[in-house]
């Protein structure tokens, strides 16, 4: 019995054989190029329809857990660089742009126009992952890793394993050592690096967890000023033994301050000295001149207005308004306030009950799965942009046919677009 159907079209066996029908470009399978064009758009449309499924079962997780634990979102994304986020964001919108016109490059027919944007936007996804890595290593060097490994895991769950000094070999943290690294990290990363503003009450914690112990050591290996910066902060932010520690060491430049006031004769020394601490305060109208997270959650650390006053805004009013340099003076100085207009308060991790303390590496597991995933959506977007640009090199695409060139660069335009969810949702909680 012959397998010939006789009701088969009798011209076509020219496609059985894989024989062109049309140009050297058109795939046997199709008909047209028109048809090869849509077809393939189509199905990259319904490939980027499976990335946002992916994606966005990361997205609901991150919804569900910032809803129920919304302390462990505002403490922890403050060890995020969002300056570092904010140039990775510029660097894929930058990618994106030429990443678009060399699209249309290729569909106007501009050979050398194609090759030059598709390496510019190819050299945009190093950038972005060289800062990428930046990020992550400042991250394990303070032992914030994914997974167990992580110093905010429980400790009772792991064996995260330390070196002490004088140790030789690594031995299993306790619940102290934890303690103590978590105070250090936090301080070192939030208050030095990030200039957020820690409580006044926070210094006693730290004294007690060896903070300034260790910037001390650190400081006499590598001749820097950790310590003398750390007092400053405390200074700063109100802590008494901070405040004479730097009226008699100085500052970290080498000059000891006297403790006069910085208000530019506009706060009354005499009346702000007999202030009584315990005093109340406008913590109402506190909060809408300090920007800070939670004002109310640290008055005790403030100190009241010169005389006991409570009236911020009544007060400020009735202060000259520039002084003889024609400077005009904050309510911080005013009031001789910590000036926290250009950091933001934190609460210490231990200030936090357990529900919270237990929980705070979820942030960063978190973190690292969404961000994780999306490098390696950009390395795999870049492996396809390095081979379109070899094809283009040779000579491949032309203005009729420049469908890889198409189809990549949607492929390139979900991976930034998803970065853009990305960065404000993990970088600026606040």
């Amino acid at each position: 019995m012959s397998d010939h159907d006789p009701t088969a079209p009798q011209g076509d066996e020219h496609h059985d054989g894989h024989d062109h029908h049309g140009p050297d470009y058109l795939a046997h399978h199709f008909d047209t190029p028109e048809q090869q064009f849509e077809s393939g758009k189509l199905g990259m449309w319904l490939f980027l329809v499976t990335e946002v499924m992916m994606f966005g079962g990361l997205f609901v997780a991150y919804a569900l857990y910032r809803a129920n634990h919304p302390d462990v979102f505002a403490y922890s994304h403050g060890f995020l660089d969002w300056k570092l986020g904010g140039i990775n964001t510029a660097i894929l919108l930058a990618s994106s742009f030429t990443m678009a016109l060399a699209v249309r490059a290729a569909q106007l027919g501009q050979q050398k126009a194609l090759c030059t944007l598709l390496a510019l936007t190819l050299l945009g996804g190093f950038g972005f992952l060289g800062i990428k890595y930046m990020e992550y290593t400042s991250k394990f060097k303070h032992f914030i890793y994914p997974g167990t490994s992580n110093i905010y895991y429980p400790v009772a769950n792991s064996s995260l394993m330390m070196q002490t000094e004088g140790e030789e070999e690594p031995v299993e943290m306790s619940r102290l050592m934890q303690l103590e690294e978590i105070a250090f990290v936090e301080f070192e990363t939030l208050a030095i690096k990030h200039a957020y503003m820690p409580p006044a009450s926070a210094y006693d914690l730290y004294k007690e967890r060896r903070v300034f112990e260790r910037l001390e050591k650190y400081d006499e290996k590598t001749g820097g000023h950790h310590h003398a910066h750390a007092m400053e902060v405390f200074a700063q932010a109100g802590a008494p033994e901070a405040v004479a520690w730097v009226a008699t060491h100085g500052g970290h430049d080498g000059h000891a301050h006297d403790g006069e006031s910085h208000g530019h004769g506009h706060a009354d020394e005499d009346h702000a000295a007999k202030a009584d601490p315990d005093d109340p305060i406008d913590a109402e109208g506190l909060s809408l001149v300090v920007p800070v997270a939670n004002a109310t959650a640290d008055m005790a650390t403030l100190k009241p207005p010169p005389g006991g006053a409570t009236g911020l805004s009544d007060h400020y009013a009735h202060a000259d308004e520039h002084d003889e340099h024609g400077h005009k003076p904050s309510i911080a100085e005013v009031l001789g306030t910590p000036d926290l207009s250009h950091a933001l308060h934190y609460t210490p991790y231990e200030y936090y009950d357990d529900a919270v303390q237990s929980r705070v590496h979820l942030f960063f597991q978190i973190y690292y799965c969404a961000t994780g995933l999306h490098a390696l959506h950009v390395i795999i977007g870049m492996g396809c942009i390095t081979w379109v640009l070899g094809k283009s090199w040779a000579g491949a695409f032309s203005a009729e046919y420049n469908v890889p060139i198409d189809i990549v660069g949607l492929y390139w335009h979900i991976v930034d677009l998803i970065w853009i969810f990305l960065f404000p949702l993990l970088y600026l909680i606040h």
